[in-house]
């Protein structure tokens, strides 16, 4: 029996999960038509062809969770999974904001073979496919085999996406004695307390430039001041605040806007823009939680 035809009748018969069912009979025919594995002329995930360029994005990006699909020439489900059921409605948010994609060849790609080849199991067969977690890469969170129609690859991906530490998490992992563990504590000794730290992903315990959390943007009818925000927070929040005076003045968000730019080294970029009316002032980061 054919795959797609197989697909179709799992959805007909009641057996995959509910939120298969909201697929449209539209949807079922054209997933019914991919056996061909014709290329999708609407696909925009990035796939990368090495380890090495999907680890770039981690470090470009912040994220933590590779999508591995495993291919050789003649693969027909190899190229369905990638260029289809990936770009699935139903999939492909959870790909772009939390996964990293790398196909490699099953027999040729040293780093897949060196690794993870040895842990298919006896009749695995293509597309087989891998989530690695990019901090300890020996270790395969999840893996399978055979035909990857969505919800295969929403059920993998899914639970597997990693959770942001809570501040009392991400300070303990530091190592830090108690009494430098609170959210005004600065065991940096920079000035930068551990809470704005956390919400700016910087480590307490390395003294933080300036630049680190603010640098200087540009005048175009208002003043600029670029900021950054980790991408990995629990109930903080971190706003920009100015004030005329550093004596006499009250530190306010009134009168400023934000704007979300690209992300820098797995951070979010962000900028803040004062209205040149203000002849004088001062910037700084808050966080509260």
């Amino acid at each position: 029996m054919k795959p797609n035809i197989m697909l179709l009748i799992l959805i007909l018969g009641g057996i995959m999960k509910p939120y298969i069912v909201r697929l449209s009979v539209l949807t079922i025919l054209v997933l019914a038509a991919k056996a061909n594995a014709v290329p999708n002329p609407y696909a925009t995930l990035v796939w990368h062809d090495t380890l090495a360029e999907a680890l770039q994005e981690a470090q470009d990006t912040g994220k933590k969770r590779i999508y591995a699909v495993s291919w050789n020439e003649g693969c027909g489900l190899c190229e369905t999974t990638k260029e289809w059921y990936a770009e699935d409605p139903s999939v492909k948010p959870i790909i772009e904001e939390h996964y990293i994609l790398w196909t490699p060849h099953h027999y040729n790609d040293t780093d897949f073979r060196s690794t993870y080849y040895s842990q298919i199991p006896p009749g695995g067969s293509l597309p087989y496919v891998f989530v690695l977690d990019v901090d300890n890469l020996a270790t395969v969170l999840d893996s399978g085999t055979g035909t990857q129609y969505p919800n295969f690859i929403y059920d993998m991906l899914f639970p597997l996406i990693p959770v942001a530490p809570t501040f009392a998490e991400w300070i303990e992992t530091f190592g830090l004695p108690a009494e430098e563990q609170g959210h005004d504590d600065c065991p940096g000794e920079d000035g930068v307390p551990n809470l704005l730290k956390y919400a700016c992903d910087l480590t307490p315990t390395n003294y933080c430039a300036t630049t680190n959390l603010m640098q200087t943007g540009s005048y175009t009818g208002a003043f600029e001041v670029v900021y950054f925000k980790s991408k990995d927070t629990v109930d903080v929040q971190l706003d920009p605040v100015w004030s005329d005076s550093l004596t006499n003045g009250t530190w306010t968000t009134t009168g400023i806007a934000t704007g979300q730019l690209e992300d820098e080294d797995g951070r979010e970029k962000w900028k803040v823009v004062v209205p040149a009316s203000q002849k004088q002032g001062f910037i700084r980061l808050r966080a509260t939680q």
